[in-house]
């Protein structure tokens, strides 16, 4: 099994004012893209875990040591032990994701005091291009659940690192 991945993020905005008989514009655009290779250097990863899921207030614990998946037709766990990429798209007309973490870690890569809360339809990512990349322990939760006890939440999750499959 060999690993490459394309990251390419664009985000073009503008603004217009009207100032009287002056029209003033401003435009800014912010480009990021790099190539993941297949090691475990800087710019590489080993492994791709991609992800469609439903939770409800009471939530899921995701353990990025030990992520079910299927390949191949057959079960299989992978083992991320080092995030590169992580994509969160929250694919929720209504309900915001939560995700909170006991420690810094793969999936927020800041204090665990901070929740992180997507809006519908809201995306988190965060791209690693060095060597060490968002490393972790022996496990990496995060509890992740719906913010609203009326609504199920749908998400997108995307994670390509370091690590195994098995």
């Amino acid at each position: 099994m060999t690993l490459r991945a394309n990251v390419v993020m664009q985000f073009s905005a503008t603004e217009t004012a009207s100032e009287g008989l002056v029209a003033a514009s401003r435009s800014t655009a912010i480009d990021y893209s790099h190539v993941i290779t297949d090691g475990t250097e800087a710019g590489q990863a080993q492994v791709l875990w991609t992800s469609s899921r439903t939770v409800d207030d009471t939530g899921e614990t995701l353990n990025a040591r030990a992520l079910p998946d299927t390949r191949s037709g057959a079960s299989a766990t992978v083992d991320i032990s080092a995030t590169k990429v992580l994509v969160i798209r929250n694919t929720s007309d209504v309900q915001t994701l939560k995700i909170q973490t006991a420690a810094p870690s793969v999936w927020l890569p800041f204090p665990a005091t901070v929740a992180l809360a997507i809006p519908p339809g809201g995306v988190y990512a965060v791209s690693a291009r060095d060597a060490a990349g968002y490393a972790h322990g022996a496990t990496a939760e995060a509890s992740i659940e719906a913010a609203d006890a009326n609504d199920d939440c749908t998400y997108e999750i995307l994670v390509i690192g370091e690590g195994s499959v098995s």
